[in-house]
């Protein structure tokens, strides 16, 4: 069936490819979000101001609007929603729970612990008597997570119980919730995995490289595929990965996998019923040939995606990392010296002349993007290297 109205949950940058993805198949693009300065309002057909965090709001939108499909990318803001109002109205996409499991922290560690999901020991903290109970019983470092935050937010590394109390009171007045957890800090090598299930089939198992800026906690600043791994941990994540998305019942939706892996051992950090953010979509696009974000929206509206396969060989290396400010300041003008290059697939930017730019501390203040190819991940990372030296973020004085 053609034409339907379909919501998509949010207007930023993450959603304007999956905008477009949705008018491309013949749709009606129902963008809602808050007020703001969001490039997604100019690409919508429609508009609703909606606060895509409370449930009940995007379901009342849902309704009066007529919408008949809902679908976001790239963001946790609105996947509780998303949920939600699928299962409410019998929508293609995740159900409530699993809406639910990935908008909570603490839901979906529960969840692991009750399915024997590979995942780091943890205790669930709501005073100071709860913080010390946990330091006793588990091993550091430790990491202390606001439950209901996304990205980076609300979460440091704790390496001795002198810097547990400052982590935990900085990730209780960031959250909403009455609690936070602790968890074990694994130490060993981070990465991830992009998945997608339609209609109970898991569709791929991407497992993919992360580029991380250590500061209190490591941030993803870029990604790659392949993962550089042996046969056998890409085996083991590819498995990890599916019988976590059977076991939780993840369908009809991207799933996005933060993953550690500690001798052979695949762990479970957390996963979110969206495609992954910072270039991760074009990294698939660019593996499979498909356009990912047309599958969301044919999958949203109920449709088939014809010639869309995820399987085939795949040689050399993409690469993708942000553009992160070292200075803050309002941006003058960007000064880009790059030459034209077969093997440099992207430069964007999401900052302008006159917007103001934060010093590198969170996901948040990123200022673009670049994404290169090349014959092996070390030539891309060289490529990269080259390509954001020849960028200038130019303050004004």
């Amino acid at each position: 069936m053609s034409g339907k109205r379909v919501l998509i949950l949010g207007a930023g940058r993450g959603q304007t490819e999956l905008i477009g993805a949705v008018k491309r198949l013949g749709h009606t693009a129902v963008v809602a979000s808050i007020k703001g300065d969001y490039p997604g309002f100019a690409l919508a057909d429609e508009i609703s101001y909606t606060d895509i965090s409370d449930k009940e709001a995007v379901a009342e939108t849902a309704e009066r609007l007529g919408v008949g499909a809902a679908a976001t990318s790239c963001i946790d803001v609105g996947i509780e929603s998303l949920g939600y109002i699928c299962e409410k109205f019998g929508f293609p996409g995740p159900s409530g729970k699993v809406g639910a499991i990935s908008a909570n922290k603490l839901l979906m560690k529960e969840e692991f612990e009750r399915l024997g999901i590979p995942s780091p020991r943890y205790r669930t903290v709501r005073s100071r008597d709860d913080l010390i109970s946990a330091s006793r019983e588990l091993t550091y470092p430790l990491i202390v997570k606001a439950v209901d935050l996304q990205g980076s937010r609300g979460i440091t590394i704790v390496r001795s119980p002198g810097e547990l109390d400052g982590a935990f009171d900085s990730a209780m007045s960031q959250t909403r919730a009455d609690c936070c957890i602790v968890e074990e800090f694994i130490t060993g090598s981070d990465c991830g995995a992009q998945a997608f299930v339609r209609g109970g089939e898991i569709l791929f198992v991407l497992p993919t490289g992360n580029v991380s800026f250590h500061g209190a906690t490591n941030i993803p600043v870029g990604h790659y595929v392949p993962l550089d791994a042996p046969a056998g941990v890409l085996a083991e994540i590819d498995r990890v990965c599916r019988e976590t998305i059977v076991k939780l019942g993840f369908d009809d939706c991207a799933v996005n996998f933060d993953l550690i892996v500690a001798d052979g051992r695949v762990c479970v950090i957390e996963l979110t019923a969206r495609l992954g953010a910072n270039c991760l979509p074009e990294l698939i696009n660019e593996r499979y040939g498909v356009n990912i974000y047309d599958v969301i929206a044919a999958t949203a509206a109920g449709e088939d995606l014809p010639g869309a396969r995820f399987d085939g060989d795949f040689s050399g290396c993409v690469y993708a990392r942000m553009i992160l400010p070292t200075e803050t300041g309002i941006l003058d003008r960007i000064e880009d010296r790059n030459a034209p290059d077969p093997d440099i697939l992207d430069i964007s930017f999401f900052v302008g002349s006159g917007d103001e730019v934060s010093r590198f501390g969170n996901s948040r203040d990123c200022a673009g993007q670049v994404i290169v190819k090349g014959s092996s991940l070390e030539a891309c990372e060289k490529l990269a290297d080259d390509v954001i030296d020849n960028i200038s973020l130019v303050l004004k004085k």
